[in-house]
């Protein structure tokens, strides 16, 4: 295979796709490829640096016990970390959108799954690797097999 944007060989081929978001810090896009993020969770952003390095210290003294969280302030990281997953989301549209263009998806097998959830306040903290709660060990694994077969069992 050359390449999903040159001419398909004829041989099975093998593809691994490694995103990494969402995992903190939590950037999503900018419109117009990403949602739009209000303009009090965008300042909040600014304020707590999120885009940078001050992330581990925000969950680090919320972890400690040392910083509480008022709900519009849980609710803003959420929203961010809500943010980075419709991004990923349109990745993967946009993904099994070239397949078709190409002709391979009817005859593409598909599995996307996640390393972890993310605790966000459920048991006081704001991370994840701390047990295997539902928020952390409930992740989503997603299998399409080749034409679609078997679609929509769970």
């Amino acid at each position: 295979m050359d390449g999903l944007d040159g001419q398909p060989d004829p041989r099975p081929f093998f593809a691994y796709l490694h995103v990494l978001d969402p995992h903190w810090p939590y950037t999503p896009l900018p419109p117009p490829a990403g949602r739009p993020v209000a303009d009090d969770v965008a300042l909040r952003r600014l304020q707590w640096d999120l885009d940078g390095g001050r992330w581990p210290l925000l969950r680090d003294a919320v972890n400690e016990q040392g910083l509480r969280l008022t709900d519009d302030e849980r609710s803003a990281v959420l929203t961010l970390y809500d943010g980075e997953i419709y991004d990923v989301d349109a990745a993967l549209a946009t993904l099994l959108e070239l397949l078709r263009a190409r002709g391979l998806l009817e005859e593409t097998l598909l599995v996307v799954t996640a390393d972890h959830g993310e605790g966000f306040l459920d048991r006081g903290r704001l991370d994840h690797g701390y047990g295997a709660y539902d928020e952390l060990a409930r992740i989503p694994l997603l299998v399409r097999l080749p034409g679609a077969e078997n679609g929509g069992r769970r």
